[in-house]
């Protein structure tokens, strides 16, 4: 990826995980619109919640700060890199994700203004991983129009 030493790392040690099934940089960075001021937006999808302990194992030595287990949208993780850029580790259960959006997307239920800048977030994310093809298959179901 090229990203950072300690992103890359970072990802690396992510691939490395069973629970891990695929791995997504979102925002600007995956956009090409990053500026030095740019934090990282890293959307790790799951077949299962990764225990507390193992996020901290995966993530020593790569960070000055650690937030864990920020609630207010997802389950995410936020972060300073050892070389002070941010990063807002976001973790989804790629089925529920699926089931989220379905309807939202192909049903045109509303649902919160959350779930189509989730929709969003979706097709501009730039795959890093996808142990089954399973994320690339969500951005093909739900790469069409935005509805009337």
């Amino acid at each position: 990826m090229k990203e950072n030493a300690c992103f890359d790392t970072l990802v690396e040690r992510l691939i490395g995980c069973d629970p891990v099934e695929a791995i997504g940089l979102g925002g600007s960075r995956a956009t090409g619109k990053a500026d030095i001021h740019s934090d990282y937006d890293l959307y790790v999808y799951v077949t299962e919640e990764m225990p507390l302990e193992i996020r901290k194992q995966l993530f020593d030595g790569l960070f000055r700060i650690m937030e864990y287990d920020n609630m207010f949208w997802e389950r995410e993780d936020d972060g300073i890199f050892k070389d002070g850029i941010p990063i807002d580790i976001l973790y989804r259960r790629i089925g529920d994700f699926d089931r989220t959006l379905e309807p939202v997307v192909t049903g045109h239920q509303p649902y919160n203004a959350y779930t189509t800048c989730m929709w969003n977030n979706l097709l501009n994310t730039k795959i890093l991983f996808d142990r089954s093809g399973r994320l690339t298959q969500l951005k093909q179901k739900y790469d069409i129009p935005y509805p009337e």
